[in-house]
């Protein structure tokens, strides 16, 4: 236990002043394309390269885990005893011959990358300074993807009114600028330093996240940002005032989308799509209780009546976390699923007590609600990485240098009684 005295010199420990070297971004660099390459490999400008970038951040993810491993930097996550089990209950749902190309390529990203990006997230990111780089790669990664949709747009979106990356799609595009809105509204709400360009940057990345019109990503950023930030470990004297930009936030998102001055998409649920999905979901569900062990990762399309199948051939999931892994894996692995959601969340709250955990037990939330409506678990790769982020077992050592310390100047700049910083 650590006390802060009343000589601020002496009293909080401080970090040594480092900068940013190569060797921190390369881990960085890789989990982004690991989770994120998707969005943006079909664009022309990335489209010459002579190797999938999803493939290289997979590649460069592994070979930095393993060398951690071996040379005794990583250290054992939380609840790594949980991770094994999900891989277990997952294993429940090997499917049966004959596969079809949709099971072959599941199949082999559960067994591949889906790990990656959890041991990625959980010893890659086990660091502070690995998780504010984490944080604003997140942040290039949205600005690129929202210079993309001006110089590279997608003919066929902007045919329907639509903004996306040629090559890429909708959904992509609203995920890459979805998570960096997400992290500057929590750099504006708490960071004095950045928020004032953080709150510039967030109304420009919020442009391309409307544009796009994808209902998931829009929805999942407004409700992490408002229920992150409220359920953090953070929040107590400065909550009203939090609450209050976020309220004032909503309501002119409220007041922009009666006026029409949004895509009739964002606030239109009864489209084809959403019918779709709807009658998807209560097939799936039908699935899990009649098929305790699932019906095979990648096999639904055997399962369910055409008549009731998206229209994407042998490629049907529910859109749905958890009515995925119910459904195709059985009862055990839905009950993992959803022990790993409520551990995972916890732990992450837990930290949330400086910007930099709050805007990661955010983004936890963000990937979280767009697994529940859009992609299959293995396109998720983003909850995944969060996943294993929330699993890492150094990220609490930021505490004393986070918003604990903060508070204990507040007392003593008050003269109040010092406060004591558990380690």
């Amino acid at each position: 236990m650590t006390v802060v005295r009343t000589t601020v010199k002496s009293s909080v420990p401080t970090a040594p002043a480092t900068g940013i070297r190569v060797g921190e971004l390369l881990p960085i660099g890789a989990l982004l394309l690991l989770g994120f390459g998707g969005y943006v490999k079909g664009s022309k400008y990335l489209h010459w390269m002579p190797v999938d970038i999803t493939l290289l951040g997979a590649v460069l993810v592994g070979l930095l885990v393993f060398v951690r491993t071996l040379t005794g930097h990583a250290r054992r996550p939380h609840g790594w005893f949980l991770l094994i089990y999900t891989a277990g209950a997952f294993a429940v749902g090997w499917p049966a011959s004959p596969w079809h190309p949709y099971t072959q390529t599941k199949v082999s990203q559960l067994c591949t990358l889906v790990p990656l990006c959890v041991l990625g997230g959980a010893i890659l990111l086990d660091t502070p300074q690995a998780r504010r780089l984490w944080l604003w790669a997140n942040v290039a990664l949205g600005l690129l993807i929202a210079g993309l949709v001006h110089v590279d747009p997608s003919l066929s979106a902007a045919s329907v009114g639509r903004a996306a990356i040629d090559g890429g799609n909708t959904i992509g595009t609203a995920r890459g600028v979805g998570a960096a809105f997400v992290v500057l509204v929590v750099v504006a709400l708490m960071n004095r330093t950045y928020r004032v360009w953080a709150s510039i940057v967030a109304v420009l990345v919020a442009t391309v996240l409307v544009d796009a019109a994808s209902r998931g990503p829009a929805l999942g950023a407004v409700i992490a940002i408002i229920a992150g930030v409220a359920f953090s470990a953070r929040a107590g004297r400065s909550a009203q005032r939090t609450f209050a930009a976020v309220t004032a936030v909503v309501a002119a998102a409220y007041l922009l989308i009666k006026q029409s001055t949004t895509p009739r998409r964002l606030t239109d649920f009864n489209d084809t799509s959403t019918q779709a999905r709807q009658v998807l979901w209560g097939r799936t569900a039908r699935l899990i209780t009649d098929h305790p062990l699932g019906v095979g990762w990648g096999k639904l399309w055997d399962a369910i009546p055409s008549n009731e199948a998206l229209s994407s051939g042998y490629t049907q999931y529910p859109h749905n976390l958890f009515l995925e892994a119910g459904s195709e894996a059985g009862w055990l692995a839905l009950v993992m699923v959803v022990v790993l959601v409520i551990t995972t969340v916890r732990l992450q709250r837990q930290r949330a007590t400086g910007w930099v955990e709050v805007a990661m037990f955010c983004l936890l939330l963000f990937h979280l609600v767009n697994a529940q409506v859009s992609g299959d678990i293995t396109a998720n790769r983003g909850l995944w990485v969060a996943f294993g982020a929330a699993l890492a077992a150094s990220a609490g050592d930021s505490k004393l240098r986070d918003g604990r310390v903060r508070r204990a100047y507040g007392h003593l700049r008050q003269g109040k009684r010092p406060i004591e910083i558990r380690a």
